[in-house]
């Protein structure tokens, strides 16, 4: 998987849940059709590809890193965790709107290197 291809997917994936707030990734993938990834995460399927498969190592190749705490999306705080952790359909909306438009932003950013 390119970086570009993980990110295309990545926002195919959150703009669904933001349409869908109550829908979980497994659903996601099911409904669009789309391969599973590691942890069900196109970024931690593509960071582990540049790892070499070093688990210790994938994050740092994540291609939102930036868009976490600690460039971890399982770090307090995480906007991921947002939307994992809650049952308010309003908080899973807008945390999904903000990981898709972060996806789309570093995909345009690589489209136009």
């Amino acid at each position: 998987m390119t970086e570009k291809e993980c990110l295309q997917k990545m926002d195919d994936i959150w703009f669904y849940l933001f349409r869908n707030p109550s829908k979980s990734k497994k659903e996601a993938y099911g409904e669009l059709g789309l391969k599973r990834d590691k942890n069900r995460c196109p970024c931690c399927e593509y960071a582990i590809q540049q790892a070499d498969s070093d688990k210790d190592m994938m994050c740092v190749f994540c291609p939102l890193k930036d868009s976490w705490p600690d460039g971890d999306c399982m770090a307090d705080g995480s906007v991921y965790l947002k939307w994992l952790e809650t049952d308010n359909l309003k908080v899973r909306e807008d945390a999904a709107a903000e990981i898709a438009c972060d996806a789309n932003f570093k995909f345009f950013e690589l489209i136009e290197k």
